[in-house]
């Protein structure tokens, strides 16, 4: 369907509160997805009180529609019900209706996506559901045309069956809410086990078993179809490579990796990935472009190409980022969130190729263009609803040959312009902390393996705006749109942005940056841990008294538990990692294949704590009390740094705690030397070898009355070309000189 532009703020500011006849309230909203739906006759409500308290006070079902903005499948129910104004007038008589953008509130898409699979055993958006006034769901699906077809049920008739049920069996609503309600808290109780069971390395080796189990030897990725990038088991064969040299790992990722790259998948003209394939074969896309798919590949291709060498991986990293940084960044540095499947009211339109327009633009390497990439005269896809062929082509690479492609290489921008001349897919420029948490950890990571300082610099410029602007007294908000913040931010928006934080410091050797992802994990643990349980909810608010969900399954996007025990372990807090990974241990144990994010962040906790246990920490370092002050004590430690390993000489570097608040550690850190850091002007101090380092420690008068205090001491040991896990250790200290 073509959209109307929206009118101007002026004119929107001066619209009634339902809207005006034109309009429903969804006018008055930012996110792009309500937007698209405020020309609807259906009377939408945002998800917020006064929505909930008018269902209260009516005794109405509440419909919740939740969907985002690039999706296809929503575009086709709007256009077919929620744009049709008989769907519309039963709608706005017998419900209260919700839109809600998945995007922006990732809290209320995991409970009711949750209750959908419940339902249905499969998930997707849009995702539709009839919920009672106190927000507990009885009904659930996705996607509904407006008639009966074809053995799928009807929006309409869905609706009249369920205003029966309501008016006429609200005692069976009632017991279906029950049941319903009762299934999402049991999947939300994450039992935990007795002692550490899941720190062991069999559940690692499980995980990697079961990611072959599903492999496809023949196109690679998981067997069958639709066939989604397989990010999370990318990166365990990844660790599992570099950590052992597993070659059914390797295999699996290169197979992977190359006919991802050869199919329609992959933008072959512009540079960046589809978000699916419907085929087993990665030949038809589903053509949107998501921000959150193209970060995460972008990482797995830079450290697939530092592992192996194949200059293929450097061409479809050099693609992606150009794409990214061309059509998809704000002018101020932050990265918009996705493109839309479709334009010109079709799917696919914007990127697909005639025969004829081929032989026009490919000119004397037509033949040699058609062969290398199978365009064919009567096409080479078919339509993704009706599976009938149609004459047009996507670039499919059947033999990757790298001389052809090089020859062919001139012929992109030659298409690229012709593609500029269509009427594009609709940019959701709505930015996300959390996605652009994974794109500056893509950045640096591909900075880092390619020598390019130029995408250091973009990583550095991206992690700056975020913090100029969606900083905001000490809190994270998740979106940027229009130059405006909204949203508190949820359990990923911390952990993706400090885990790309990390990553950017490892690389420029900046503290600046180590020390605002301690920071965020700091604000994390005051909002979102589970201080009974463990772990982490996704979100500060318990909807009502409904649910506060927490969630260690992987999606799309990493899982933000996942997330945090890789933070942790980067962090070198271990002891926080292995209580995370006890909460953990049901999931992680009985479904490691749904959690490869936490198995890859319990590698790393394990590769510290094998560190810390072989290591011989008395020698490490040695401390000496020079002097005893009225409120304190001055001391030097000495710290012998195993050869070839450096620390900063700053507090990202080496860092005292205690675990009483009252005492304080100050460190007078030496100048040390400078290091090379091509990357950045400012080169870091660093400490080598055996170091002196006085170190101040002043407490409150109540804690005379300890004998002794106990310091932990963290070293954040980094060579010239990585950092290690933190290297921890625990040293007594006396209060009183007569104890010595």
């Amino acid at each position: 369907m073509t959209r109307q532009s929206l009118p101007s703020p002026e004119a929107i500011g001066a619209l009634p509160r339902d809207g005006g006849p034109e309009f429903n309230r969804l006018i008055f909203e930012s996110s792009p997805y309500l937007t698209q739906h405020a020309r609807n006759p259906v009377n939408w409500y945002a998800w917020n009180k006064e929505a909930w308290d008018l269902a209260r006070m009516l005794n109405k079902p509440v419909f919740l529609s939740v969907g985002y903005a690039t999706c296809h499948w929503c575009h086709v129910m709007e256009n077919e019900c929620f744009a049709d104004q008989e769907v519309a007038d039963v709608l706005n008589k017998h419900f209260i209706c919700i839109k809600v953008d998945r995007e922006e509130r990732p809290d209320l898409d995991e409970i009711y996506m949750t209750v959908t699979q419940l339902m249905t055993q499969q998930g997707g958006w849009p995702n539709s559901l009839w919920l009672l006034p106190d927000m507990r769901p009885w009904f659930a699906g996705t996607y509904f045309p407006k008639e009966d077809v074809a053995g799928r049920p009807g929006f309409l008739s869905v609706l009249d069956n369920l205003l029966h049920a309501w008016t006429e069996q609200p005692e069976e609503v009632e017991q279906q809410a029950v049941r319903l309600t009762r299934a999402l808290h049991e999947m939300n109780q994450h039992q935990e086990r007795e002692g550490e069971s899941s720190l062991r390395q069999e559940v690692v080796d499980t995980a990697l078993m079961r990611t072959l189990g599903s492999f496809d030897p023949q196109w690679g990725g998981q067997r069958g179809a639709p066939k989604f990038p397989p990010h999370h088991t990318m990166e365990l064969w990844l660790q599992s490579v570099e950590k052992t040299g597993n070659m059914d790992h390797r295999n699996a990722l290169t197979k992977t990796l190359h006919t991802m790259a050869n199919g329609g998948m992959y933008d072959h003209v512009g540079g960046g990935f589809h978000r699916y394939s419907t085929d087993e074969e990665w030949r038809l896309p589903h053509f949107e472009k998501m921000l959150y798919d193209n970060a995460q590949l972008i990482t797995v291709y830079s450290k697939a190409y530092a592992l192996t060498k194949d200059e293929r991986y450097q061409t479809i990293v050099s693609e992606t980022i150009d794409w990214l940084c061309r059509d998809m960044m704000s002018p101020q540095g932050g990265f918009y969130s996705g493109l839309d499947a479709d334009s010109e009211g079709e799917e696919g339109t914007y990127y697909i190729w005639s025969d004829s327009e081929g032989k026009s633009i490919a000119g004397d390497q037509y033949e040699q263009w058609a062969k290398y990439y199978d365009i064919r005269s009567d096409g080479n896809i078919t339509d993704e609803a009706t599976q009938q062929p149609i004459p047009s082509n996507v670039w499919f690479v059947q033999t990757y040959d790298a001389e052809i492609a090089a020859q062919l290489r001139p012929l992109k921008p030659l298409f690229l312009k012709e593609r500029y001349k269509r009427e594009a897919p609709f940019t959701d420029t709505k930015i996300i902390a959390a996605w652009n948490g994974l794109m500056i950890e893509a950045l640096a990571t591909a900075g880092s393996v390619f020598q390019k300082k130029e995408w250091i610099d973009q990583a550095v410029r991206t992690a700056s705006w975020l913090r100029e602007t969606m900083w905001v007294s000490d809190s994270l908000y998740r979106i940027v749109m229009n130059e405006k913040v909204s949203q508190k931010g949820y359990l990923d928006d911390y952990m993706s942005l400090a885990k790309g934080l990390l990553c950017l410091s490892e690389l420029t050797q900046d503290s600046q940056w180590r020390d605002f992802a301690a920071t965020l994990m700091d604000q994390a643990n005051d909002r979102f841990k589970d201080d009974v349980n463990g772990g982490y909810y996704l979100s500060e608010d318990s909807h009502g008294g409904l649910l506060r969900p927490k969630d260690w399954t992987d999606k799309a996007e990493p899982n933000p538990n996942g997330v945090a025990l890789q933070v942790l372990s980067k962090m070198g807090r271990i002891p926080e990692a292995l209580d995370h990974i006890k909460a953990g241990a049901h999931w992680i144990e009985t479904q490691s294949i749904a959690v490869l994010t936490t198995v890859s962040g319990l590698w790393d906790t394990l590769e510290s704590v094998r560190i810390n246990s072989k290591k011989d920490t008395s020698n490490l370092s040695e401390w000496r009390v020079v002097q005893y002050l009225e409120d304190g004590l001055d001391c030097v430690v000495e710290i012998s740094l195993p050869k070839g390993s450096h620390v900063l000489a700053s507090e990202s570097g080496m860092v005292w705690t205690s675990e009483d608040a009252a005492i304080q550690i100050a460190p007078n850190y030496p100048s040390g030397k400078r290091l090379k850091v091509e990357y950045q002007d400012q080169a870091p101090s660093i400490l080598e070898g055996t170091v002196q380092i006085p170190v101040t420690i002043k407490w409150a008068a109540d804690c005379l009355e300890l004998d002794q205090i106990t310091i932990t001491q963290t070293l954040n040991l980094c060579t010239e070309t990585a950092c290690q896990p933190a290297v921890q250790e625990t040293v007594s200290l006396p209060t009183n000189k007569f104890l010595l």
